[in-house]
């Protein structure tokens, strides 16, 4: 019903955690204590289908059969599988608020402050605001200690020079900068920025020291001409391009399809957000080894708001969110964070 009827459904369709969801486990745990961790992995098991079904993401891979609760030998080659899965569902989450051009320097310390003062207590969250250039500083003694990190919107590739009206890698780590996002859609369309000049941004930033979000994203006729999959290759392919397997532990990859953002923007539904992120993941392990597809840090960046954040949030293998226009109002920020700390409690 969840995939079939969940746009059209008046209520969250879930589950009652009772005897169905138990008993597989409690009859290959049978009083036994060798059978823990079996048992333990089909509870687990069972949780996550649910899980899925509850997103509109139930697949066969979550059945469990006769065979599977009546032999623990069936059970016991997915624990390991399992329980990586397990890690992925606590991860920490990440929210990101892209400010671009909007503020003066009162809303920015005045809005930074908000969001301070409203955080949540809670460490495994990572939130960063990305202010325009001349409020940076400004922002950053607004977050000092606070656990919220400063971003970039941009930077040029030098470390210096007659570059006018640039900023270099290294004037961002002075005025307290930890990310820099690199590849913005915006920055593609309006200024024609190719994959090659992101990339040599994308490898200055790393030499820097500084931790890179890199966006990527298709337009809607490539995405109703089955181009999705070969835009995303093409942008990871060409913007990673030099990159090592060392490097990737700074690059956060924010897939920003372009049909989605703004306000006239099309709503993604986490079934294509979580494909999406799978491909991005899938194109990592082939450049740099599955260490480093499952280590790395994915968001959505496309509309993002309170009322879509919690399904979002809820998106297996996602890692957080790129909030563009939200981001700007420090109580919808705010809930956002807040739908990201109940995801984790969850």
């Amino acid at each position: 019903m969840n995939i079939r009827f969940k746009t059209r459904l008046p209520w969250p369709l879930s589950f009652s955690f009772a005897r169905a969801i138990q008993n597989p486990a409690m009859e290959i745990w049978a009083g036994d204590v060798s059978n823990t961790a079996a048992a333990q992995a089909a509870l687990l098991k069972r949780g996550m289908g649910n899980q899925a079904a509850r997103e509109g993401l139930y697949s066969r891979e979550w059945m469990m059969d006769a065979a599977t609760v009546s032999h623990n030998e069936a059970v016991r080659p997915v624990t390991a599988s399992l329980q990586h899965q397990a890690k992925v569902l606590k991860r920490k989450k990440y929210v990101f608020g892209n400010w671009k051009m909007n503020t003066n320097e009162a809303k920015a310390k005045s809005l930074a402050a908000a969001i301070v003062q409203g955080m949540p207590l809670d460490q495994s969250m990572q939130v960063a605001v990305f202010p325009p250039f001349p409020y940076l500083s400004v922002v950053r003694e607004s977050l000092c200690a606070s656990g919220i990190a400063l971003g970039a919107q941009n930077l040029y590739p030098a470390s210096e020079g007659a570059f006018t009206g640039e900023v270099s890698p290294g004037m961002l780590l002075d005025v307290g900068c930890q990310y820099v996002l690199l590849g913005h859609s915006e920055r593609r369309q309006l200024l024609t920025e190719t994959d090659a000049f992101i990339n040599q941004k994308v490898r200055q930033a790393l030499a820097a020291g500084l931790s890179v979000v890199l966006c990527i994203g298709e337009s809607l006729q490539q995405r109703e001409t089955q181009q999705t999959q070969q835009v995303l290759d093409a942008q990871l392919i060409a913007g990673l391009a030099g990159v090592n397997s060392a490097d990737m532990q700074g690059v956060i990859i924010a897939y920003e399809p372009l049909w989605a953002i703004g306000k006239q923007g099309q709503q993604a539904s986490p079934k294509q957000v979580q494909q999406e992120q799978h491909l991005i993941r899938q194109r990592i392990s082939q450049m740099f080894g599955q260490a480093s597809a499952e280590s790395l840090v994915v968001l959505y960046g496309g509309s993002v708001n309170p009322d879509n954040a919690a399904g979002i949030f809820n998106t297996l293998g996602l890692d957080g969110v790129l909030i563009g226009a939200d981001s700007l109002n420090a109580e919808q920020f705010l809930a956002i964070i807040q739908a990201g700390v109940n995801a984790l409690v969850v």
